[in-house]
């Protein structure tokens, strides 16, 4: 949804000012980032964790909270010396200022909501189940077959389609339209089958934001930072769900940004593409490039921490799985 949000606004913009300067369309494409972007992460931070239950959980909010509304006032500039620049409609501030205001207001409102329902929580030895071979086995198969069911499917309506208009498609463009259907599909797919592993390690830490951060510091970081005896037990259990579930984020955040990518792709065929679809595709690029060697090393120290203290799981009563 907050992929949608920002690409509709691109298109919002650049269909309302198509005689725009190109050096001021990186003012919007910021905008545009963290007026959508901003909201999903506060609504996020509420609907999966407790963000009220310590001090050290409402300071990280806090935190972060500003940060957002700090960044929502600097893209609220940038957006209106945008509009003056590019001699857009006056709507065209008012609503995507707007819709940024009501996105931040519905984030939070619904990510609390979302937050308080009783949810049925893995506890105990079922935070670990979720990470049986077996299953990991049969998520990416979910995940495989989706994909190409997808791209199957793709490729028939796609040509059909173009059998019924009559038009010239080439099969490259077909099969980059199918392609692009199938990376989004698995995306959903990747997304959906991880939801155990998400909810696992956020039970990990009891949904105490506060903890939650201290055993990231310690197991993904390799801080050396002193642990309560239950805190030690809830950092092994920690650090074996999330280098399974570190691996899924990677996962479907690169079917997502492949997906995009192949949009853009398909528009850079079709023609010049705006400044915007370019800007926004480099960003996905660094994105990808920053942030693969991020996870791959915090992957790595989670199994590498769940190895060394299994110890600690098994005088709980818990077995390390394989």
């Amino acid at each position: 949804m907050a992929t949608a949000a920002l690409l509709g606004g691109v298109v919002l913009i650049v269909r309302a000012t198509p005689d725009a300067d190109p050096w001021v369309g990186p003012l919007a494409t910021f905008a545009l980032t963290v007026l959508v972007y901003g909201p999903l992460l506060l609504g996020s931070l509420n609907a999966y964790w407790d963000v009220r239950r310590t001090e050290e959980s409402r300071r990280y909010y806090r935190w972060w909270f500003w940060i957002v509304v700090g960044l929502d006032v600097l893209a609220a500039v940038s957006i209106v010396v945008f509009s003056v620049a590019a001699a857009s409609p006056v709507w065209v501030p008012v609503v995507i200022l707007g819709g940024a205001a009501l996105l931040l207001t519905l984030a939070v409102v619904v990510g609390r909501r979302l937050g308080a329902r009783d949810e049925r929580r893995p506890r105990g030895d079922q935070l670990l189940s979720v990470i049986d071979d077996a299953q990991i086995r049969r998520r990416i198969l979910i995940v495989a077959l989706t994909f190409v069911i997808a791209m199957a499917a793709g490729l028939v309506v796609t040509t059909l389609l173009a059998l019924a208009e009559s038009t010239s498609e080439s099969p490259g463009r077909l099969v980059l339209f199918a392609l692009q259907f199938a990376f989004l599909a698995a995306t959903f797919a990747a997304i959906i089958v991880a939801r155990p592993l998400t909810l696992a390690l956020r039970e990990s830490a009891g949904r105490d934001l506060g903890l939650v951060r201290k055993l990231a510091r310690v197991v993904l970081r390799g801080q050396d930072i002193a642990l309560a005896p239950d805190e030690r037990v809830a950092a092994v259990r920690y650090a074996v769900v999330a280098r399974t579930a570190l691996g899924f984020q990677l996962g479907y955040s690169t079917l997502l940004y492949v997906a995009l990518l192949l949009q853009y792709l398909g528009v850079l065929i079709d023609g010049q593409p705006p400044l915007f679809y370019t800007v926004l595709a480099l960003a996905l690029v660094v994105v990808l490039v920053v942030c693969y060697p991020i996870f791959i090393v915090r992957i790595r120290r989670a199994a590498r921490y769940a190895q060394e203290h299994a110890a600690l799981l098994d005088a709980d009563g818990e077995l390390q799985p394989s």
